[in-house]
């Protein structure tokens, strides 16, 4: 929703321009359906959605890490660009199952307000190890 959990409607003839940009999707329905079925399928669409971004985020991560552009892979780099605010966006498998090194990532990128993205069943994250992350900038020993 556009601007911290507030959505924001304009007068005049912009007004239908400003909600279509805060909706995300639409979900069918008959008119007459029942309330379960509505949910069913609001949080069917949800989690579609959801994995969608998730394997985007993976696509960029990998296209970075192709191109020596703004990425990370592997558990000690990820730390390390976490340690220094470096990251934009930490990316975990959900298989990603070293217990307390998981955890120590998940803190760390919470400390220094980085957005956190979970990604179940994708083999592109699984061959980097489970966890890597975008970049905000790199670091100017990598520049060429």
């Amino acid at each position: 929703m556009g601007t911290g959990g507030k959505t924001r409607y304009h007068r005049g003839r912009h007004s239908g321009q400003a909600i279509k940009r805060n909706i995300r999707c639409t979900v069918f329905i008959y008119e007459r359906a029942e309330t379960g079925s509505v949910v069913d399928a609001t949080l069917a669409t949800f989690i579609e959605q959801e994995q969608k971004e998730s394997l985007a985020a993976v696509e960029t991560l990998q296209r970075q890490i192709n191109t020596n552009g703004l990425a990370v892979v592997g558990s000690e780099a990820t730390r390390e660009a976490l340690k220094r605010g470096q990251a934009d966006m930490l990316i975990l498998a959900k298989e990603f199952y070293k217990g307390e090194q998981k955890e120590e990532l998940a803190k760390l990128a919470v400390r220094h307000g980085i957005k956190i993205e979970t990604v179940s069943g994708s083999h592109i994250l699984n061959q980097y190890g489970g966890v890597g992350c975008l970049l905000r900038y790199l670091l100017p020993e990598h520049y060429t």
